[in-house]
């Protein structure tokens, strides 16, 4: 616990600067610190941001007293600065990191892959996007303002085409509009973008890695226990069965999702 003196050192105008020094050193340094550390600027109010360990002890002549020296910044250029107010942010200064690297590190993405980006992979989006928005507490129409996209594409699929009328139906069964959805095929964009990618079918996260072998990583079986089977063409029951186990799937990974953001 901080006392009042120590929070008004700490705090200016209600906010507060928090470091996220992507460096080996100074990573390890604070790992084994084993308590927080408070830091200032290496630089004096108004100086120029230093690049090298020389020029910060230049500025902060006689007010350092141990430098650990990791070498010339990466990018010779200051760090990037960005305000947090809730779900809102805003870059007041960039550096290393410019407007368009933040807002695409400020998204967590979610990709689900199917062929023809009209049946399985439809139903898993939109069940997933649903299945977010209740645990979270938020409206459908509010998780791209708080961060979260959901997509699907398929390894075949046309642009712009509607979804089959047997996935429009099972998702309506479920109080779900899918009407409005549209195919698009799958792209590197889409798997860059992802920070998770789930696949219908072996064959189709294999097309993922195909397409980005660095993907390899971030792509999965939506369902860890085999692949989805694809109800095209088929009956109602048979589209009710394919989203039965989509929906199955999702909840296992909602909760992998979540786990994983709350606990970073």
């Amino acid at each position: 616990m901080c006392s009042g003196e120590q929070l008004s050192a700490l705090y200016q105008d209600g906010t507060v600067g928090l470091r996220c020094p992507d460096h080996a050193a100074a990573t390890r340094f604070l790992t084994e610190a084993g308590v927080p550390v408070v830091a200032s600027s290496a630089n004096r109010r108004g100086g120029p941001p230093p690049v090298d360990v020389d020029a910060a002890l230049r500025d902060l002549s006689g007010l350092v007293e141990y430098a650990i020296d990791g070498g010339r910044t990466r990018y010779s250029a200051p760090s990037t600065i960005v305000a947090v107010h809730g779900d809102a942010w805003q870059v007041q200064r960039a550096g290393a990191l410019d407007e368009r690297t933040v807002a695409r590190l400020a998204n967590s993405e979610i990709l689900f892959v199917c062929t023809g980006n009209s049946c399985r992979s439809p139903m898993a989006e939109y069940l997933f996007r649903h299945g977010l928005a209740k645990r979270l507490g938020r409206p459908v129409e509010a998780l791209a303002a708080a961060g979260y996209r959901v997509s699907s594409a398929g390894t075949f699929a046309a642009l712009g085409a509607p979804a089959s009328a047997g996935a429009i139906e099972e998702l309506t069964r479920r109080k779900i509009d899918l009407s409005g959805h549209r195919s698009q095929p799958l792209s590197v964009e889409l798997v860059h973008r992802a920070e998770r990618i789930y696949a219908m079918s072996v064959e189709h996260r294999q097309a993922v890695v195909d397409l980005v072998p660095a993907a390899a990583g971030r792509v999965a079986l939506l369902d860890p226990v085999g692949p989805v089977p694809d109800p095209i063409g088929g009956s109602a029951d048979q589209y009710r069965r394919c989203a039965d186990q989509i929906e199955r799937a999702i909840g296992l990974r909602l909760k992998e999702f979540l786990d994983e953001d709350r606990a970073w």
